[in-house]
Order: C-alpha cells, then structure tokens, then sequence
C-alpha cells in the first residue's frame, strides 16, 4: 500500500502530495497494527517554529506553567530564540531541538515561504555569514550545510551555557526543507556529523521524497526518528487537534508509538494540548521513544 501510494505521490503537486500522506497516516493510525504487542505505545509531541513569533513565546510559557513533556524545536535567528532558551532552562518536562532551517520547493515562486524560512535570505551569489544566516540550501555543499547546522546549534547552546543552563541542543529536526532534504549528499553529511556529535536526528518528512532518515539509519545512526503521524495543526479549522490526539490513544493501546508534530505558536493546538495532558494522559519526549 504505501509504494503504491509513493509512486502516485511523486504525480502529484506538493498540496496534493500532503493530502495523501494525510490518508495513508490516518488509514494506518486506525488499523490496528501493532495489536498482538503486550505493551503499550507512546506519544512523543514536537512542537515546532519555537522563537519565531511573540505568540510561539507566550504559547511556550503556558506549557511551561503546565509542564507539559514535550519536545521544542528552536528556530536559530529568529526573533525570540534566545528568549525561548531562557523559559526552556527551567522548563522541566521540555527537550530542546535546532529547529534547521531548510529551503523547500517551489521556494523561488512563492513569497509566503520565503518569508517563513529566515529573516534574512540568503542567494548563491551572496556570502554565509552566521550572524545573519541560518537555512540550508540546495546549492550549498554538504561541508557548508554542516557549518551551518554546527554554528546554529553552537550559537544556542553557547547562550545556555551563559546563562548557566544544565539544558543543551538534543539534536536536529528540519523547518520546511521539502527540496534539501531530497539531496542524499547534503543529508549524509549532516546525519554524520549527528552520529559523530551524538546528536539526536528528526526527519519531519515535509515531502515523501525526503531521504534523511533512511540515510542516517543506513549509516548506523542509532538515535534518528521520522514523524509517522499527523502535523496536528495544518486543519484547526476542519479538525481539532485534541481530536486527533484522542484517536492516537487507541494505536498506542494497541502496541503502536507516534511521533507528531505541531506548531507552538498555534493557539489551538497548545491548549488542545495541555487539555490533552490534563486529563491523565501521558505524552513521552524525544529521547524517551528509543
């Protein structure tokens, strides 16, 4: 079923494309695999695009004020990064991930994904420069997409330990990326310089064709993940969050462990969240889904 499904994804635009990822996530989410296995699964929630905005600020300090186990992607050089680094420090149920940066398709023709990709861009003429800089693109060379994941994670876990933090920068997982992470060389070089730093790596799959997780397997990489559930927020509108993390319950009581994403600076999907948590149930982190 899923090579079928990847062989018609490959036909299809990109909005398309998410539309039958959503289908095939959800057929499996309800199918009951994972029925004969004694125990149960478990929830791991990212929540992405932390620091971007005054909103994804004041979202993390309520789930902070819960304590809410989660897993925090940190976007570097974004406007409330290191303000976030400062709730995450005392934050005591929260993980922290780089949040890369990574250039999707059709990035050239469309104005909304320049925007959310990093303050300032960059072009192939123009010259890295880590104070400005934060995203990988395709034309980089894989020697430059690890400076620039190394600078990024060196920049926030240089402000933690300044500020004393007993936190660090658990790993990687990727913003956008839907053309980069399609480039086997630029992912082998990152998934390496992961297993040499003993770095945790998190593949969002923003496009089936993403070979970051399969490449970082192949190499031996011991602690690298994928999503295999929803982006719990890409349809507020259309279906609740909490609606989804209720039907989830049923997979992991059936042996079956999820990786979901969200985005922090959704105001429906934090509280669905924390109402999630609040009613007993249990939600792992990251590094607690090996």
């Amino acid at each position: 079923m899923i090579k079928n499904l990847e062989k018609k994804l490959k036909k299809r635009s990109p909005l398309r494309k998410f539309g039958a990822m959503v289908s095939l996530v959800t057929t499996l989410m309800f199918s009951g695999i994972g029925a004969n296995a004694t125990e149960p699964g478990k929830m791991c929630i990212v929540l992405d695009d932390a620091g971007s905005t005054l909103r994804s600020y004041e979202n993390l300090k309520k789930l902070k004020k819960q304590n809410v186990p989660l897993t925090i992607a940190v976007m570097p050089n974004s406007p409330y990064d290191l303000n976030s680094l400062d709730e995450l420090t005392n934050y005591d149920n929260a993980e922290i991930l780089l949040h890369q940066q990574m250039e999707p398709q059709r990035f050239n023709d469309c104005s909304w994904l320049q925007k959310g990709l990093e303050l300032t861009l960059r072009n192939k003429k123009q010259e890295y420069n880590p104070k400005i800089h934060a995203a990988i693109y395709s034309w980089d060379t894989p020697e430059m997409a690890v400076k620039i994941l190394g600078n990024n994670i060196e920049k926030l876990n240089d402000y933690l330990i300044n500020i004393n933090s007993d936190k660090r920068i658990l790993g990687f997982n990727n913003h956008m990326g839907s053309e980069v992470t399609r480039h086997p060389d630029i992912m082998t070089a990152l998934a390496e310089y992961a297993k040499k730093n003993n770095l945790y790596v998190l593949d969002s799959l923003t496009t089936s064709d993403s070979v970051l997780h399969d490449i970082s397997k192949k190499i031996g990489h011991s602690n690298t993940f994928e999503r295999n559930g929803l982006f719990l927020d890409n349809n507020v509108k259309k279906t609740r969050p909490l609606e989804f993390l209720e039907k989830y319950k049923v997979g992991i009581e059936n042996g079956n462990s999820y990786i979901l994403i969200g985005h922090i600076d959704n105001d429906v999907t934090v509280n669905d969240i924390i109402i999630f948590y609040n009613n007993g149930n249990k939600l792992s982190r990251l590094s607690e889904m090996k």
